[in-house]
């Protein structure tokens, strides 16, 4: 970072910026962070590539938690921020196929994908968390499914089932077909 003048850490006015951003923005310079700091020879690149993994994986962690132990409300605007971030987050990673070595990323998505399903239980109804949900799910999909081995490929599977049934439960349940003569 230009005017950094050897501090690790961005000046305010830069974190500032960031936060601003629109989440699909943000989405788009952790894909970035994420294939550029791939090299795997470069130690600095790695422990950045695993702090951004790592910060996006723990945020989603207290989350899931805070929803499953009634802390917090899925409706307050607290959690659906959190949520819309956090599935965010992942769609950045989603879209990394393009790194060096990009089996970390299914290594990475593999255990979260039972609880970004489940996050369809409780924001079925949001429209803004629910597209961002799909997809997540589509965009992974795509980019890794020819990488994924047999667990994996089964896991992403059975928590898109799970997801697409949760989005059926709210979405298509009350639709009745009428048949024209």
């Amino acid at each position: 970072f230009p005017g950094l003048q050897g501090s690790p850490t961005p000046p305010t006015n830069m974190i500032m910026g960031y936060v601003r951003l629109p989440y699909d923005d943000r989405s788009r310079v952790m894909t970035a962070l994420l294939v550029g700091c791939s090299e795997m020879d470069d130690e600095r690149a790695s422990g950045m590539l695993s702090a951004c993994l790592t910060s996006v994986h723990a945020s989603f962690q207290s989350l899931i938690h805070a929803l499953s132990n009634k802390q917090v409300r899925s409706h307050e605007i607290n959690a659906q921020e959190m949520a819309c971030l956090c599935v965010e987050m992942y769609c950045g990673a989603a879209r990394a196929s393009e790194m060096s070595e990009p089996e970390r990323i299914p290594q990475f998505m593999t255990p979260s994908l039972p609880h970004l399903s489940g996050l369809m239980v409780y924001y079925a109804q949001d429209l803004t968390i629910c597209e961002r949900l799909l997809r997540l799910f589509r965009d992974y999909a795509e980019q890794f499914i020819a990488m994924l081995n047999r667990d994996q490929c089964l896991a992403l599977f059975t928590a898109s089932v799970d997801l697409l049934k949760s989005y059926s439960a709210h979405h298509c349940a009350s639709r009745v077909i009428h048949r024209t003569s």
